[in-house]
């Protein structure tokens, strides 16, 4: 499966919506690990994981029209306020992927209904905490994840660490 198509089912068994492509960065970090996909490259950033890569194949999906933006800020270069849609050959397409891949859609559906009530940034913060824990070779354990946020010097509250655990003992 390449990028595109996993891209394709990822917004699939999310309705055929996401909201910014920070989520959709923070979605395709956890769904590679948990389909254990190498062959994406991801750097740390302020708000976790981000890939040129993925990036680039969200461009290539709405240059196709495949994918639909919505803005919601007016400026044309900024997509972070904005939600992006299977437009209907999108959804045409995953569905044709969904079928050559059930295992790997089942698993993704699985995923996005554990984390459906977590919010954006815990989500961006739980990828934040499995890249700096996984790329330093340090365990994934409740010890280490707490540690690690706090190293962060940023304000979270007991909940937000609460649901990080939660996402990273999913993966």
């Amino acid at each position: 499966m390449n990028l595109r198509q996993l891209i394709l089912l990822t917004m699939k068994a999310f309705g055929g919506q996401v909201m910014s492509k920070m989520y959709i960065h923070k979605l395709m970090y956890f769904i590679t690990h948990l389909l254990k996909i190498k062959d994406i490259d991801f750097e740390q950033t302020y708000f976790g994981p981000y890939s040129n890569q993925v990036d680039l194949a969200l461009g290539e999906l709405i240059g196709s029209g495949f994918v639909g933006v919505i803005r919601y800020t007016g400026d044309e270069d900024k997509d972070y306020r904005c939600t992006f849609v299977l437009e209907k050959s999108g959804n045409r397409l995953a569905n044709s992927v969904r079928k050559s891949y059930p295992q790997e859609f089942k698993k993704i559906v699985e995923f996005t209904e554990k984390i459906a009530d977590i919010p954006m940034m815990t989500l961006a913060l739980a990828a934040k905490t499995h890249f700096s824990l996984t790329s330093h070779k340090q365990p994934i354990t409740e010890r280490t994840i707490r540690n690690k946020i706090k190293s962060f010097d940023q304000v979270v509250t007991e909940e937000d660490i609460d649901n990080v655990i939660k996402i990273l003992n999913i993966i």
